[in-house]
C-alpha cells in the first residue's frame, strides 16, 4: 500500500504544473469563460513553484495522518476498523488532491479549500472514492490521474455558485478578525 501511495504522490508532484494547466483549460471549456490568456511556456514555468508548494502542503497534511493510521492498524482488533477508516481517508485525500487544482487556479488557499470540501463532505467523499477506485485498477490508473483533474474541475464548476458564497464568507470572517 505504501508503494501505491508513493507512486501517486510522485506522479502528482511531477505532474502538478501540467495538471494545473489541464485544470485551467478544462475550466475554460466547461464554464465557457475565457480569462483571456493563451498558453505560453512561461506561464507553465511560472506555475511550477506554486503548484509544487501546494503539493508539499498536501504532503504535510497527509503524512502525519497516515502515520497515525499505520500505527493504529498494527493493533489487533482495531485494525479491522482502521481498514474502513483508511478507505474513507483515501477518498478524502483524493478529493483534496484533485479539487485542489481548480481551487488553486481560482486563488483559493489550501485551508479554505479544505473547509470548502468539508462543507460538501458527502459529495467530496463520493468524488474521492470513485477516483481512489479508479487508481486501483491496472492500466486504468494511468488515465485516472488526468481524468480525476477533469472530474475535479467539473465538480468545481458545478458547485461554483456555492463556492462564491463560501469565498465571501471566508473574506467576511477574515475582515472581522482584522477589525478586532
Amino acid at each position: 500500500m505504501t508503494l501505491f501511495y508513493g507512486f501517486i504522490a510522485a506522479a502528482n508532484l511531477i505532474g502538478a504544473p501540467f495538471y494545473g494547466y489541464l485544470a485551467e483549460l478544462t475550466e475554460k471549456h466547461l464554464s465557457g469563460q475565457d480569462k483571456g490568456e493563451d498558453f505560453s511556456w512561461s506561464e507553465l514555468l511560472a506555475m511550477v513553484p506554486r503548484t509544487i508548494m501546494r503539493e508539499l502542503q498536501k504532503l504535510v497534511y497527509y503524512i502525519p495522518r497516515v502515520l497515525v493510521l499505520l500505527v493504529l492498524g498494527l493493533i489487533p482488533g482495531l485494525n479491522v476498523i482502521i481498514a474502513v477508516i483508511w478507505i474513507i481517508f483515501s477518498a478524502w485525500m483524493m478529493a483534496i488532491q484533485y479539487i485542489d487544482y481548480p481551487a488553486d487556479n481560482n486563488k483559493m488557499s489550501f485551508p479554505d479549500m479544505k473547509n470548502y470540501l468539508a462543507s460538501h463532505r458527502l459529495t467530496s467523499l463520493g468524488f474521492g472514492l470513485v477516483t481512489f477506485g479508479a487508481t486501483l485498477l491496472p492500466i486504468v490508473n494511468f488515465l485516472a490521474l488526468p481524468a480525476a483533474v477533469c472530474g475535479a474541475v467539473a465538480f468545481w464548476v458545478n458547485e461554483e455558485r456555492s463556492l462564491g458564497n463560501i469565498n465571501m464568507n471566508f473574506e467576511a470572517e477574515a475582515q472581522k478578525k482584522l477589525s478586532k
